[in-house]
């Protein structure tokens, strides 16, 4: 009898050993996605988001982020489409509101690199009369990024086959896809940026100039192109 009992403790505590071995395991694993996505940037987050919530196209970000954008800029869904409220434009600099109106003119050729018309956008910034220390400044150039991150992102979602030299091949003929999405981004994160921050699921607090910008390229990507 003592040898069953000295044989189930035995089993027990191997079991308890292991049990405890899954649970450390299961918490590191956590830990290490907490600790992931604390690193990255806050656009970054916003897509990482997206792929744990399976979100491939535009329209579906619009509509997966319409609380958050609300929260952030006024920006509805009707049947004309998405539109933004007046209040939108208001805090803007004439100097803003013109680099972003210029960001119409952006050309894409049909070999251009990512960084080559990214280099457009940021030409027309620099020369736009901001100072260039200045928030809106810099949450126009967010905008910029944010908005390339996002047209990658939905090029890769959708698994459109691409050349590497031809990374706007699938985008760039589209009329006012790359200027549109860039134009609205820059717009709605200016706007968003007066929101603080925003909270979103999985991936916690993030900046509403992000929010704004990641907004504003769903709606321009969702209508341009």
């Amino acid at each position: 009898m003592r040898k069953i009992y000295l044989a189930s403790a035995l089993v027990l505590s191997v079991f308890a050993f292991v049990l405890a071995g899954c649970n450390n395991d299961a918490s590191f694993e956590l830990q290490s996605q907490e600790e992931e996505i604390s690193e990255m940037s806050d656009v970054s987050k916003i897509l990482y988001l997206f792929r744990q919530e399976g979100i491939t196209t535009s329209e579906e970000g619009a509509d997966y982020m319409s609380e958050a954008c609300g929260t952030s800029i006024p920006v509805t869904k009707g049947e004309a489409g998405f539109i933004y409220d007046d209040s939108v434009y208001e805090n803007i600099s004439l100097e803003a509101a013109t680099i972003i109106s210029n960001f119409q003119n952006v050309v894409v050729e049909e070999d251009d690199t990512e960084q080559a018309v990214k280099e457009r956008f940021y030409s027309i910034l620099d020369d736009g009369g901001l100072d260039q220390n200045s928030d809106e400044y810099h949450n126009i150039k967010l905008a910029i990024d944010s908005s390339f991150e996002l047209l990658e992102y939905l090029v890769e979602s959708n698994k459109i086959e691409t050349k590497a030299s031809k990374f706007w091949a699938t985008v760039a003929y589209v009329a006012k896809c790359v200027a549109g999405t860039v134009g609205s981004a820059g717009l709605v994160g200016l706007a968003g940026a007066g929101a603080g921050t925003v909270t979103l699921p999985i991936v916690g607090t993030v900046s509403g100039a992000a929010v704004g910008a990641i907004c504003g390229g769903l709606v321009g990507a969702a209508t341009f192109c």
